[in-house]
């Protein structure tokens, strides 16, 4: 059971404590960092699945700077379940679920935490003017357990100046959902506002209006609760039935003491336990309501395991998704030192996503290629054939140093990377397509230049936020063949197998079978 929880929750928290905007890697934009100590409790809204109360306490720093003129962002957390009112409604059935004594605390503990995004506020205060306000979101990442200690497993993020920080106007909207475009403060306003040295993170106190806003997703899996519950109702229902099967025994017994004794006239007429003819109505009762308790037990234990497993792939899917950055990894620090933690993960991203907004153009004269930075200035000197903007810092490119195969370059200029492929594209979610060019197939390997999804593919595009779309040609059906000006073209069906898949090659989503018409010139064209 999977249950959201958005920014209409009340909200308490405290602040630990922070240094003020400092000095930044760009000296025209401020740097920001906090850290929060969050007691957050919300009212779920009335619906048809859950309703009820949830407490959940959340440590967690918040950073924010800018890296070769590109925003990065940072956030990192750990979290514990205080307490929970809830009410769920399962197979038409509402259930209660308290943080008591009734339901042992290790079956709260495996509680997860799938999915949290906080709204992290931001003034601008101008001397004689009103304060102007702003809201940066921040995804903690891959959580950790239930009252684990550690940071989040998350890499620093680098979104778009256009999709960087929420105004107080369009977030509260509450017809239109957070990530909407349309929240967003444009990228002149969003450099403006954070280039500003009257800018700063707000303090987030216990009662400051602010706080309504700050969350704007938490989503739990309950299913412990419910995989619990389950078996306790098994178990009782198991009872019932033996209890009942008692009482019938009970019933026939006396019934039987009552009735006058007749002489058997052969041995095989004698009585047997279980001969009078209450018997054979009493074991199929007994055989059906046994049965009906076991297939409803079996079936709530599947339904929980599969939703169960599901979310747990879901989890370990994202973790593979921010491993394969290659940026920074799980980090093994507390909170207590999330500040060394942060800049760890800060050196890290710098180092591997150095190339970050460097832009491939071609220099007209030496018909060669370089990069620029994104206030436009040459960065690395035009000397190559080929090239294409750098993704995850790493920047594709052909050059004579590898004769006519792809390769790849650090924000340097050097060769980081050479491949046995002619054809390749740039590195998404720490793998990157290539194609084989005597079968034409194509796969993905990663930033050490190893084959980690086959090439099997007739078609296959990057990874897009950890899900590429990848396609097989299983057949090619020629209709007809015409002839036109001299020109022979051939007329026929396609069969493809199409789907989704993982960085780690399992499918997503598919692979199901489309079919379409093409028109190719003749194998042997006649002109």
């Amino acid at each position: 059971m999977r249950i959201r929880i958005t920014a209409t929750g009340a909200l308490a928290c405290t602040l630990l404590f922070a240094p003020a905007a400092h000095a930044a890697s760009d000296p025209d934009t401020n740097r920001f960092e906090r850290r929060y100590d969050l007691n957050l409790s919300f009212r779920l809204p009335l619906d048809k699945v859950a309703n009820g109360q949830v407490i959940v306490d959340v440590k967690m720093i918040a950073k924010l700077w800018t890296l070769m003129g590109e925003p990065v962002v940072y956030c990192s957390a750990s979290w514990t379940l205080r307490n929970a009112n809830l009410t769920l409604t399962r197979r038409g059935e509402s259930r209660v679920f308290l943080r008591d004594e009734s339901m042992p605390a290790s079956v709260w503990k495996d509680v997860d935490l799938i999915d949290a995004k906080f709204a992290i506020p931001l003034v601008r205060k101008p001397s004689g003017s009103s304060p102007e306000r702003a809201w940066l979101p921040c995804d903690i990442g891959a959580t950790n357990a239930n009252g684990d200690p550690r940071g989040s497993f998350t890499v620093p993020g680098s979104p778009d100046w256009s999709r960087l920080l929420l105004t107080p106007e369009r977030f509260q909207n509450v017809n239109r959902r957070w990530n909407d475009a349309a929240n967003y403060m444009t990228a002149a306003e969003a450099k403006a506002f954070l280039k500003s040295p009257d800018t700063s993170m707000e303090t987030v106190g216990r009662n400051l209006g602010v706080s309504n806003s700050f969350v704007l997703e938490m989503q739990f899996n309950f299913w412990s609760l419910i995989g619990w519950q389950d078996d306790q109702y098994a178990a009782q229902e198991e009872k019932r039935v033996a209890e009942r099967a008692a009482e019938r025994r009970r019933v026939r017994d006396i019934i039987a003491a009552k009735r006058p004794a007749k002489s058997p006239q052969t041995p095989s007429e004698a009585t047997k336990p279980g001969s009078n003819l209450l018997d054979p109505f009493d074991a199929m009762v007994e055989e059906i309501e046994t049965t009906e308790v076991t297939r409803d037990a079996e079936v709530r234990k599947s339904a929980t395991a599969r939703e169960s497993s599901q979310t747990a792939a879901r989890q370990a899917q994202r973790r593979r998704q921010l491993a394969a950055r290659g940026c920074h990894g799980s980090d093994p620090a507390t909170l207590d030192d999330l500040g060394a933690a942060a800049e760890r993960a800060e050196a890290g991203h710098a180092k591997c996503s150095s190339g970050a907004g460097l832009v491939a153009f071609r220099d007209k004269e030496a018909h060669l290629y370089g990069y620029k930075r994104p206030d436009g200035s040459v960065h690395i000197e035009p000397r190559f054939e080929e090239a294409k903007n750098f993704s995850e810092g790493l920047g594709l490119v052909k050059s004579t140093e590898c004769g006519k195969f792809a390769c790849y370059v650090n924000a340097e200029g050097a060769i980081v990377l050479r491949t046995e492929y002619e054809h390749a594209e740039p590195f998404s979610s720490g793998l990157a397509s290539v194609q084989d060019s005597n079968s034409y197939k194509y796969g993905y390997i990663d930033r050490e230049g190893r084959v980690v999804i086959p090439l099997q593919f007739t078609n296959a595009w990057p990874f897009v936020n950890g899900v590429a779309s990848v396609g097989t040609l299983l057949e090619q059906t020629p209709v007809e063949s015409i002839t036109v000006e001299n020109v022979c073209w051939e007329y026929g069906t396609t069969a493809y197998a199409q789907g989704e898949i993982s960085p780690t090659g399992a499918w997503i989503s598919g692979p199901t079978e489309r079919r379409d018409e093409y028109k190719q010139l003749c194998p042997t064209n006649n002109r």
